[in-house]
């Protein structure tokens, strides 16, 4: 997860954008669905892990934890995007208010 921050702020920095409190409200949502889906994936193998534990069926460790997470795979990614493109409004309007109120402070007289 550090890694994904790091790129975030690589990626900041390669398109001219400041850490400046917008910018670092949005890590901070995308750091926490990136843990919420974390959570998500663990839920699912735990109790996929339970279920093989109780029937006794010894399947291999690998093979749970892959179905695990190809259960969960498709409705975390759908969950995420929906997320991801709500802001896509937002992050327009809001480099157009930035740019709107800059030029109501900046005004030559």
């Amino acid at each position: 997860m550090p890694v994904a921050v790091l790129l975030a702020f690589m990626s900041f920095r390669m398109m001219g954008i400041s850490a400046n409190i917008m910018s670092l409200a949005g890590v901070a949502i995308a750091f926490s669905e990136l843990v919420d889906a974390s959570i998500v994936v663990v839920e699912q193998t735990h109790k996929k892990l339970e279920t093989v534990a109780k029937d006794r069926a010894y399947a291999r460790l690998r093979e749970v934890v892959i179905d695990a997470i190809k259960e969960v795979a498709g409705p975390t990614f759908f969950a995420l995007l929906v997320i991801a493109v709500s802001f896509l409004a937002g992050a327009d309007a809001a480099g157009e208010a930035g740019r709107c109120s800059a030029a109501g402070v900046h005004q030559d007289r």
